[in-house]
């Protein structure tokens, strides 16, 4: 188009080059009119002549410059035409757009639903370890009591079991005493029977002796001393008794004491074994509720560590799912780029604005050729009518007819080229409309499956289903090679009638409580199949969240 509006210019330039050697001829003709007068008697039936051929040839080139405005027309009615078809393309590629923001638009609120899925995991984490960090330090204070308790039971035990070890040391010191005592007493006994024998062999002595003194009178004398003796010697033997026997005594009294305290001590070591036996068990206490805060300890740490892995695993799931968004926005956005490449290969409207700028400029440049010419033509008729042309104008007139029919050929020559061209641009406009149809292709709803596999009550259960464009559910198909619930029980999710209950409902779906109404995320559990009819549900649930991405 743009070689057209060059060709066209110059066709102009070359109009008013020619306006301008018109003019310039017409000087000369006027500078050379004097000379020609004598001519032009002579010349004047040739100048009739010449004058009538040059109307014809006007009006020849008129016919072709009408030829070259209907033309023009025309190729403005296809370059109409091809503004409509690009219209047309540009509301096709702003619907794509619309739909591309559309699909933009559900990929941010599908990350914001994930972005608060996740708010809500870490709130719900936050709270579960401040209640884990509440009960780890009230734990932890119950340990730190209990331990205090049981360094208290041992240090009391072990007072208990010093002053039981003192009170064995001094049960053992009273036994040695008591046997010493004993021993004491029955050397005392055995010095006692002793003297008792030795008494018993004086007394029967002085028996003799006073049975011998009354016998032996006469002797008495001489034994009275001997008897003296005796007495003085058993006078010493019962000291000797008496003493033993006070011995006896104070040992028999020391024997009842060490008896009176080994039996106190025996009280007070039942009484101290009572005191350690309830140490022991305050002991044991203490040790049971130190192992069931520590076993509490262990669960609140367990169920940290599993809430730290629940924290992970919803981690990636939102970084698999905003990379699915990532990579779904950017193919959306390599296709826009795809469609503004198409687009921009395409004339734009601005260039066909221009180009009928152009050529409503070219013709009104025709329009100031055709009164120019009708100028000159008037001209010519003036001097003709004068007679001033002469032999030279009507040459002139020739000339530049010559020189307007070569114009004009070329013109006929360009116009060929541009038709040639045009036809040439049509064919790469249906291609490239081919192209865009090719690479931009009319969004269809699709509906596509989805797979999921639950635990059911004896085994995995596999869901499969579909939905329709605003979420419903479209199809659901349970069951496969795996499929071992119960028969009558959690087999019954099989059945039609089961799976037909769910054909539109909207999830996300909940089982149906016995004071609940009808909803349309509410589906009835098979009677006796709680577990089972959970597991479709949560099946159910998991797909529809995949479709929302």
């Amino acid at each position: 188009m743009k070689k057209l509006a060059l060709i066209l210019a110059i066709v102009v330039l070359v109009a008013a080059v020619a306006i301008g050697v018109l003019v310039n001829q017409k000087n000369q003709v006027s500078a050379d009119l004097d000379a020609a007068r004598a001519d032009l008697t002579a010349q004047e039936e040739t100048l009739v002549q010449g004058r009538q051929e040059a109307e014809e040839k006007a009006a020849a080139l008129k016919t072709e410059l009408d030829g070259v405005l209907a033309s023009l027309n025309q190729a403005q009615t296809e370059a109409g035409e091809r503004a409509k078809e690009f219209t047309a393309l540009t509301e096709h590629a702003g619907a794509l757009q619309a739909e591309l923001d559309r699909a933009k638009a559900d990929a941010a609120a599908a990350t914001q639903g994930l972005q608060a899925a996740l708010d809500e995991a870490t709130a719900s984490l936050e709270t579960a370890r401040t209640e884990a960090a509440s009960q780890n330090t009230e734990l932890l204070a119950l340990v730190d009591t209990a331990n205090i308790d049981l360094a208290a039971s041992r240090t009391e035990g072990d007072a208990l079991r010093a002053e039981n070890q003192q009170l064995r040391a001094q049960l053992e010191k009273a036994q040695s005493d008591l046997t010493l005592a004993q021993a004491a007493m029955e050397e005392a006994q055995t010095q006692a029977g002793t003297l008792q024998a030795s008494l018993d062999e004086v007394t029967k002595a002085r028996d003799t002796l006073a049975q011998d003194l009354l016998a032996r009178e006469p002797e008495t004398a001489g034994a009275l001393k001997s008897l003296e003796e005796v007495t003085a010697e058993r006078d010493g033997l019962l000291e000797q008794l008496a003493q033993a026997q006070t011995d006896l005594a104070a040992v028999q009294d020391e024997a009842a004491r060490n008896v009176e305290i080994q039996g106190a001590w025996t009280l007070d070591k039942e009484n101290l074994e009572a005191q350690l036996d309830t140490a022991n068990a305050n002991l044991k206490a203490a040790q049971g509720q130190a192992a069931q805060a520590s076993s509490l300890l262990d669960a609140e740490i367990a169920a940290r560590d599993a809430l730290k892995a629940e924290l992970e695993t919803a981690k990636s799931d939102l970084a698999e799912a905003q990379a699915q968004v990532k990579a779904e926005a950017e193919a959306k956005d390599a296709a826009a780029a795809e469609l503004a490449a198409a687009q921009a290969s395409l004339v734009p409207p601005e260039q066909i604005q221009e180009l009928q700028k152009e050529l409503d400029a070219m013709k009104a440049e025709l329009d100031t050729v055709k009164s120019a010419l009708a100028e000159a033509q008037a001209q010519v008729k003036a001097e003709t009518e004068a007679r001033t042309a002469a032999a030279t104008e009507l040459a002139t007139v020739q000339k530049d007819t010559a020189d307007t029919q070569r114009l004009l050929d070329e013109a006929m020559a360009e116009r060929d080229n541009l038709e040639k061209q045009v036809k040439v641009l049509q064919a790469q406009r249906e291609a490239l409309s081919k192209q865009l149809a090719a690479q931009v292709p009319v969004l269809e709803p699709e509906v596509k499956e989805f797979n999921v596999i639950r635990q059911g009550y004896a085994g995995p259960v596999a869901v499969t289903v579909s939905f329709n464009a605003d979420g419903s559910i479209a199809a659901v198909a349970i069951g496969d090679d795996d499929f071992a619930e119960t028969p009558g029980l959690g087999a019954l999710v099989l059945d039609d009638a089961f799976i037909q209950s769910l054909i539109g409902k909207m999830p996300p779906l909940s089982l149906r409580q016995a004071e609940a109404g009808e909803a349309p995320n509410l589906a009835d559990a098979v009677s006796g199949a709680t577990i089972t009819s959970q597991a479709v549900v949560d099946a159910i649930n998991e797909a529809f969240v995949e479709f929302s991405k």
